[in-house]
């Protein structure tokens, strides 16, 4: 019922429950979210990162460092979902990190099937993700929630122009 009621799955009588698709639409308001809310979490984390947890940080995306064309959308896809995850867990703090969860689930589930549920390719993010990485690393929470925020601005943008790519058909 709770996932039902948080819209994540949908109840079909006598077949059961199903993951629910979301709409272009749907996932730009929700990316609109996600720019705003991660931004925070990225402040956050910036502001709060352990030693330890930059140590951590900085295993993030290094084996997508050494290509000048990432191809294994799937092994990027999954190390996006943690390096994501991670900045909530150490920057989102009560009802944030549970928001986050819940927006990161549905992201996750808007896949295409080429894609991996990426909304852009990895040539376009790693080097968003790594300037992430190093702000946040240096402990400057105003350029961390900047270039988290940008991060989210460009994968809206792309959004917003299928969608409007699709309404133009």
């Amino acid at each position: 019922k709770f996932l039902e009621h948080e819209k994540l799955v949908e109840s079909k009588p006598r077949r059961g429950y199903f993951v629910r698709l979301f709409s272009k639409q749907e996932m730009v308001s929700i990316f609109e979210l996600r720019e705003v809310l991660e931004g925070l979490a990225a402040k956050r984390a910036a502001a709060n990162i352990t030693d330890k947890q930059i140590e951590i940080l900085n295993c993030f995306f290094g084996s997508f460092t050494e290509s000048d064309n990432i191809t294994d959308y799937r092994a990027y896809a999954k190390e996006d979902r943690r390096f994501h995850n991670f900045i909530t867990e150490i920057g989102a703090k009560e009802f944030l990190k549970s928001i986050l969860q819940t927006y990161n689930f549905i992201t996750a589930s808007y896949q295409y099937l080429s894609t991996e549920g990426l909304v852009r390719p990895p040539n376009e993010t790693i080097q968003e993700h790594l300037a992430v990485i190093e702000a946040i690393k240096d402990r400057d929470s105003e350029a961390a929630e900047n270039l988290m925020r940008q991060h989210f601005k460009k994968s809206l943008a792309y959004l917003k122009r299928e969608l409007n790519g699709e309404a133009n058909k």
